[in-house]
């Protein structure tokens, strides 16, 4: 990893230092499942250490197209075709919203079964959480 953050928990997981459940590891990112997950709730972290959704540029894509489509590899493996993928939710809390100081793309599965508070958590288009096709909406119009 070039550039990782001491004392970042995302950081750790990924260098082995701290515990987490490895899913998949790519050159460029790493997906693990949520540290306390009541649904499944996979998270793809960047190896490298990004602040959050809200210093990515264009030239970020790429990666988060990436993370976007193994998360889902990760969930198909899982369920087979009986994957809805209507079903799957994809994104970002916004920051000061993020829980932790090191970007990461939720995907959470299904969404019908989601408590009130999942469904406020991650309600799309709310202040505190961006849709992963509209981050990359977003980040294709900027300049």
């Amino acid at each position: 990893m070039s550039r990782t953050k001491r004392g970042c928990l995302f950081c750790g997981i990924i260098a082995g230092v701290e515990p987490g459940r490895i899913r998949a590891s790519r050159e460029r990112f790493t997906i693990i499942d949520d540290l306390y997950p009541e649904y499944n709730h996979t998270l793809a972290l960047p190896n490298e250490h990004i602040e959050n959704a809200s210093t990515l540029t264009k030239e970020d894509i790429p990666l988060l197209l990436q993370m976007a489509e193994s998360s889902l590899d990760v969930l198909r493996a899982q369920y087979g075709t009986a994957l809805d993928e209507s079903q799957v939710v994809m994104g970002y809390h916004w920051p000061p919203f993020n829980s932790q100081s090191h970007l990461h793309l939720h995907l959470l599965y299904p969404t019908s079964e989601f408590s009130f508070l999942h469904k406020l958590r991650f309600l799309p288009r709310s202040p505190w959480f961006i849709r992963h096709s509209d981050l990359i909406s977003r980040l294709e119009k900027s300049s």
